[in-house]
């Protein structure tokens, strides 16, 4: 590996992170290129070597945003030091952070204005919700959660409270962020289906959480 090809990669890695921010407390329209290359000491030209428009920015953060969720999620569920009451409290901690990065102006920015990489998005939160229903019967069988749940039926109550809460018009009305209000759908949907061990273990502790380091 040159030292050409790392110092671009160094420099695509920049650019990318900067824009994460910028999307995420401002939205995408209210991102230029021209600002993000002028907040990065760079020229637009420099940037448009990288990324041809702001659309493929966008989805490179996206990219960016779903390893890291990937690899957060892999770190807790192989953590051989956690049980399973402590490993999905760890996951849903951390996704309820995710959340909470997530502002109005940047979901309303991509259902309106990129609503193929929206779809993209979805796609991906639709294959959490299916690994979570998978937890479910895992914990079933463990003696976890409750042997009357459905875990389908759980999993669509659970989707569809997601997607009617954590919504820019919905949050708009609240004084809450998304993050307070995932994990209050989590605290209802998964209280209810724990039994009585499982649920005061996982609730037993309600200090604030770390972020998991990225």
């Amino acid at each position: 590996m040159t030292r050409a090809y790392v110092e671009a990669e160094d420099l695509r890695e920049r650019i990318v992170e900067a824009a994460r921010e910028r999307f995420f407390s401002l939205g995408v329209s209210q991102v230029t290129m021209e600002e993000l290359a002028h907040d990065l000491g760079m020229s637009k030209k420099t940037v448009y070597k990288f990324f041809t428009s702001k659309d493929e920015l966008v989805k490179a953060v996206l990219e960016l945003v779903k390893e890291e969720v990937e690899r957060n999620i892999c770190r807790i569920t192989e953590n051989n030091e956690m049980d399973f009451v402590q490993k999905l409290k760890s996951t849903m901690t951390y996704l309820a952070l995710h959340y909470s990065r997530w502002s109005p102006a940047l979901v309303q920015d991509l259902r309106r204005n990129a609503p193929h990489v929206w779809k993209q998005i979805e796609e991906f939160r639709k294959q959490k919700m299916e690994g979570c229903g998978d937890e479910i019967r895992q914990g079933i069988e463990a003696g976890v959660f409750r042997s009357d749940v459905d875990p389908k039926l759980v999993m669509r109550l659970f989707s569809h409270s997601i997607q009617t809460m954590v919504h820019p018009e919905m949050l708009s009305q609240m004084p809450y962020s998304a993050g307070q209000v995932y994990e209050t759908i989590v605290k209802i949907i998964y209280g209810g289906m724990f039994t009585d061990d499982a649920r005061r273990k996982f609730f037993q502790s309600e200090t604030p959480p770390k972020e998991p380091h990225t």
